[in-house]
């Protein structure tokens, strides 16, 4: 620690200089030098205290990842709703990395030139902006209208079909209805407003993370960085779970809640054409964004660097030294004696093991996450101070590209591929209707196998590498040192 503010300037000794970190450095060049007795009378406020900026930041990036978690959480009836694959819903999900991308290494790179709070607050206005742009399509389109066909409109060799073990059943034309030229537009449009509204979602994100993380390292003290991102990042890690809930509640309303037809519905969340009110929850993670962006327009560009370690961080540390009209189908080979058999999805032999894989999903993503702050603390202690931003800014670029960009159209892909039942929109292959869900497992579990192999051998490599470089740096001290004794 420096000299307290009164006493005279203290030299360190020769080992002192030798152990001394640059932070440490810092702190103590910045005790030495004078205030004036002004600035040391006046009380710092909320807004020049790193905590309040921790807390408000960990608010801000848990509505953000709302809004972008909620569109996993919905995507299922976005595709229903406007007839999309998985494959194209994969593409829409990782459509923001493509503003984030185009702009995160030259926004990082005048990140401790610029007004960071100020920043991270326009970003996160934007990332509102694009939360009410991915609601729009439901205010301009018409109203939802499900297939009210009964059975005698289908043909026997269909109904058969779809139950034969051995073939594909062929496409569903039920909701081939005729389709005009302006109705294929307006459905072009809708699917447009979405991908600007993700391309604007990437792009006011890009200021947020880096910015953020930057700023917390610059002004807290060395000892509590490491702390407060974990903390910072540990509240993040909720914001797809609590994208999800909201998800799991807006889909119970029906989607045309504000402007339900006459009469009613006939349909229940049970019946597979059913489509929840998925726009309703882009309204209410953006009006929480907005809130929590607030605060970033007060805060300083600099603020006074916080001088002492938590008392509670030492007191851990030295203790650690010590019903929906039913649809039937007949004459299926799968059924025994020819029965009747009613629409809808079969009960699964595997619903008892929901819980079980819950839990060993949940176990994985911990321990993955262990590895978070990690990375970020080894990155900004191996660069300079004025590119702490533009380092942090290299590694979310690398992320998006490398992983999360990709991700949903692999998976996406992966998930089209076991579809035995596709349903037509306007004479094109749209909306999987039913999935070979052993297939559907069997490639889900392996892509994630094949993707955390891949990251245990990167680890391993980074482990390997810092291992030689600590000794070569030991031998050349070794050799250093027997030079200075020869002399």
């Amino acid at each position: 620690m420096g000299p307290r503010i009164g006493e005279g300037p203290q030299m360190p000794d020769r080992s002192t200089k030798a152990t001394m970190g640059a932070e440490d450095i810092h702190e103590r060049k910045v005790s030495m030098e004078p205030r004036d007795s002004h600035q040391d009378a006046q009380p710092r406020g909320m807004f020049q205290n790193i905590k309040f900026f921790v807390l408000c930041h960990s608010i801000l990036q848990l509505a953000q990842l709302m809004i972008s978690g909620y569109l996993k959480s919905s995507i299922s009836t976005v595709e229903k709703r406007f007839g999309l694959s998985s494959q194209t819903s994969g593409l829409l999900a990782a459509f923001n990395e493509v503003g984030n991308i185009s702009l995160i290494l030259f926004v990082s790179y005048f990140g401790s030139r610029v007004h960071r709070p100020r920043m991270i607050g326009c970003g996160a206005i934007l990332v509102a902006v694009a939360g009410l742009l991915m609601a729009l399509p439901h205010f301009i389109s018409e109203p939802y209208r499900y297939d009210h066909s009964s059975p005698e409109d289908r043909s026997q060799d269909f109904e058969a079909s779809l139950c034969l073990p051995t073939t594909m059943a062929p496409a569903s034309a039920l909701s081939n209805d005729s389709c005009s030229s302006r109705t294929e537009t307006k459905h072009l449009t809708m699917v447009g407003i979405m991908f600007t509204a993700q391309t604007l979602l990437g792009i006011g994100g890009v200021p947020i993370q880096p910015f953020g993380i930057s700023y917390i390292d610059d002004f807290a003290h060395h000892s509590n960085s490491p702390l407060y991102l974990g903390i910072l990042f540990a509240i993040t890690m909720m914001g797809p779970g609590l994208a999800y809930g909201l998800g799991s509640l807006m889909l119970r309303l029906y989607v045309d809640i504000d402007r339900m037809p006459e009469g009613g519905i006939n349909l229940t969340t049970k019946d597979p054409r059913w489509v929840g009110a998925w726009w309703l929850g882009f309204l209410i993670s953006a009006g929480l964004v907005v809130l929590a962006a607030s605060p970033y327009f007060f805060f300083p560009r600099e603020m006074p660097k916080e001088k002492y370690e938590l008392h509670f961080r030492q007191k851990v540390l030295a203790g650690g030294a010590s019903i929906g009209s039913k649809v039937f189908y007949t004459n299926c080979s799968c059924v025994a004696g020819n029965g009747t058999i009613s629409a809808g999805s079969c009960e699964s032999a595997c619903s008892r093991l929901v819980l079980p894989f819950i839990l060993l999903i949940s176990l994985g993503a911990a321990v993955a996450s262990i590895t978070h702050t990690p990375s970020f603390m080894l990155i900004l202690r191996g660069v300079k101070k004025e590119d702490k931003t533009l380092a942090v800014g290299m590694q979310f670029m690398l992320l998006r590209v490398l992983a999360w960009m990709p991700s949903p159209v692999i998976h996406g892909s992966a998930i089209d591929t076991t579809c035995v039942h596709w349903a037509l929109t306007c004479g094109r292959r749209a909306v999987c209707r039913y999935y070979d869900h052993d297939l559907l497992r069997n490639r889900f579990i392996g892509l994630q196998f094949f993707f955390k192999s891949g990251s245990l051998v990167c680890f391993a490599l980074v482990l390997a590498i810092l291992r030689q470089q600590s000794r070569e740096a030991s031998t050349k001290a070794t050799v250093k040192s027997s030079d200075l004794q020869e002399l």
